[in-house]
């Protein structure tokens, strides 16, 4: 990767108001002074390249997971891992290399706004404070980025881009998509956004094997609409999962952790189930309470049908327990509770519940009812909402 670091008696001190000799007395043997300009020493550089060697092998390194060449990458960390950073980093050196172009999706246009507006908050700030590419012009727009006046990226709100089917995008190679996980209840998901991700990656892609997609976000919910559509479930502590084209990646590193922990923040936050997740990688929305697979005395009761997917509840009434997952029979009772996920032989829920639901609602009032897994459980949470 480029970079390029300008180092200036600024740097030193304050707009020349030391002495000579207040200088050196300051800067010690990190520099040395020639036509009152500060020059570093062979020694200096070689701590400041240690310095961020070291800084490097604490963030996030996506050459891994590229390696792996599939079509579409979910990736998630703790927060501060540098996931964005070093793909931003990826898509410049692609487009220097290669002149291969990029999307930045977010999920609206108020999204991309806000980081238009706010220059701390943009594509380029973070890679320009660190001191990378300081030798190009780098600009943004609402259209897209632009190095040295030539365009090299696209911003693209994903909640518009059906508006774009017509758009050719035959330069792009890579699409990143920030932020495809949200913290419960702060923003709104796209309905069915997994399918309007396909749609718009078919737009550009065209079936050429020419883009790569890479979603990024902190690890914040294990029972997410991806991992469901998809129907990909990472094993708790397992770095890769691959399934077809699709890839997950759940990066964790115990050297950022450690770091992390010797801030006054990180201490804080240490042993906190909010400090699992934004140090330690652990998933922030899901605890382990009321997941339980079904014993074997349990008796199939009824199916349920909610969100295009199917479930089956069981009954042990020598436990006094009630057991969700996904063993549906489709020969027995299934109740759906919305026209849209109205079925060939499904019963719509009417006002007036029939005595076995009513029985099952009451159990999970009375903590009675448990899922296979947390994918189980988030469904069953959310019909809760609906029929309580």
């Amino acid at each position: 990767m480029t970079r390029t670091k300008n180092v200036s008696r600024e740097t030193f001190h304050d707009n020349g108001t030391y002495t000579q000799e207040e200088l050196s007395s300051l800067i010690g043997d990190k520099a040395v002074i020639k036509n009152n300009e500060c020059e570093p020493t062979a020694d200096s550089v070689a701590i400041d390249a240690q310095r961020q060697k070291e800084m490097n092998a604490l963030h996030y390194d996506g050459k891994l997971c590229i390696s792996k060449h599939r079509f579409l990458n979910l990736i998630m960390s703790m927060r501060g891992g540098g996931k964005s950073f070093w793909f931003k980093r990826y898509v410049v050196e692609e487009f220097f290399k290669n002149g291969h172009k990029f999307i930045y999706m977010r999920r609206y246009q108020t999204d991309i706004e806000k980081a238009l507006a706010d220059k701390q908050g943009s594509f380029w700030s973070d890679l320009v404070k660190e001191g990378y590419f300081l030798d190009h012009e780098l600009k943004e727009d609402s259209n897209g980025f632009y190095i040295d006046g030539v365009q090299c990226g696209y911003y693209v709100a994903l909640s518009s881009a059906v508006s774009r089917k017509s758009i050719s995008y035959k330069d792009v190679h890579t699409v990143i998509y920030e932020e495809f996980l949200l913290m419960k209840g702060k923003i709104r998901p796209l309905k069915n956004e997994p399918c309007e991700l396909l749609d718009f990656l078919n737009t550009v892609d065209r079936y050429e094997d020419r883009v790569t997609c890479f979603c990024l976000a902190n690890t914040i919910d294990y029972a997410n609409e991806y991992f469901q559509y998809f129907n990909i479930f990472p094993k708790i502590g397992d770095e890769f999962t691959l399934k077809k084209q699709v890839l997950v990646q759940v990066w964790d590193n115990p050297k950022f952790e450690e770091y992390a922990k010797k801030s006054r923040l990180g201490e804080l936050i240490e042993g906190t189930e909010y400090g699992d997740y934004a140090i330690s990688s652990k998933f922030l929305m899901n605890d382990e309470h009321f997941l339980e697979e079904k014993t074997a005395r349990s008796n199939y009761v009824f199916g349920l049908h909610y969100n295009g997917k199917n479930y089956a509840v069981w009954c042990d009434e020598s436990v006094g327990k009630y057991f969700v997952n996904t063993q549906h029979d489709s020969n027995r009772y299934t109740f759906v509770f919305t026209l849209e996920d109205m079925r060939p032989n499904t019963l719509m829920l009417t006002k007036k519940k029939p005595e076995m639901l009513r029985h099952f609602i009451e159990n999970f009032r009375l903590g009675n009812v448990y899922s296979n897994n947390q994918t189980t459980k988030r469904a069953v949470f959310d019909l809760m909402k609906i029929l309580t």
